[in-house]
């Protein structure tokens, strides 16, 4: 695909469904190669599957970000197999349904894991190799929840205000 961002190479956490599914296939429709991240294999592939049938470049890379090793392992991939990061897209979240007394303290260390540490790991990854090129786009997807808290999804408010 040609188009604004050919010849660039963008990397989408949580690419498997909602915003990080849209903005993968807007990233490519704009002429970027494209890596997508998230848990579910299946729908990753289906979504690589769409990209490179409508002409586009894209490679599927299954992964947790919430574990720094994988979040790391998937920005080295993408720079190894394309040779550069131009774009980060860190769309990988999730919810909670429980405020402080009624959700566990595990399922509220997961919603942080994922949507802010991941996100820390992802960009700390990114951060060398676009240094290196002296260039580079992070997108961090946050929420109005993080501005404005919301008692029964708190550990999704807690983890967007960090974002």
């Amino acid at each position: 695909m040609a188009g604004t961002l050919a010849g660039k190479v963008a990397l989408v956490t949580g690419a498997s469904s909602g915003i990080g599914e849209a903005a993968a296939l807007a990233l490519a429709d704009a002429g970027a190669a494209v890596v997508v991240s998230a848990r579910r294999k299946d729908r990753l592939e289906a979504l690589a599957s769409r990209i490179e049938t409508a002409g586009g470049k894209a490679i599927s890379l299954p992964g947790d970000v919430s574990l720094e090793a994988q979040a790391t392992q998937a920005v080295e991939d993408a720079v190894a197999w394309l040779g550069r990061l131009d774009i980060l897209v860190n769309s990988a979240g999730v919810t909670q349904f429980g405020g402080l007394e009624a959700l566990p303290l595990d399922e509220w260390r997961r919603v942080i894991e994922i949507n802010l540490m991941g996100t820390i790991y992802c960009c700390k990854a990114a951060l060398a190799p676009m240094k290196a090129q002296r260039s580079g786009d992070i997108i961090n997807i946050s929420s109005t929840s993080g501005r404005r808290a919301a008692g029964l999804f708190g550990s999704y408010s807690t983890s967007k205000f960090g974002l």
